[in-house]
């Protein structure tokens, strides 16, 4: 299973609505209280051997979008992540989005890849 797959299934355990990239939602329909969507930011080689990649890192976004108080949505992503084997687990600083009246909340996170 590829990290994508994996980060996709850690995060739907959240209890928000998660989308890779962008959620994207019916015309006329409301737009959640909150969500979260992901993205990949970086893929390199890290552990090298006999001139091929044996380990590959990925970086990932998770993007949290609330309009109420989301100290515990933060606290169950984080604890998803890591138990998904994610580390590095990062949280930045809120935002606020004064044109969707979101919080934007980035949290980042690492995966190794072992090469089959």
């Amino acid at each position: 299973m590829g990290a994508d797959n994996i980060i996709q299934t850690a995060l739907d355990t959240v209890g928000v609505p998660v989308a890779r990239a962008h959620l994207r939602t019916a015309k006329g329909a409301a737009k959640p209280k909150a969500y979260l969507t992901y993205r990949l930011i970086y893929s390199a080689g890290a552990l090298h051997a006999d001139d091929d990649s044996e380990v590959d890192e990925s970086t990932w976004r998770v993007s949290l979008f609330s309009r109420e108080d989301y100290t515990e949505t933060i606290r169950a992503v984080v604890r998803a992540l890591k138990a998904a084997d994610f580390y590095g687990v990062t949280v930045e600083a809120e935002q606020y989005e004064d044109d969707t009246g979101y919080y934007h909340i980035s949290i980042g996170a690492k995966y190794l890849i072992m090469e089959e």
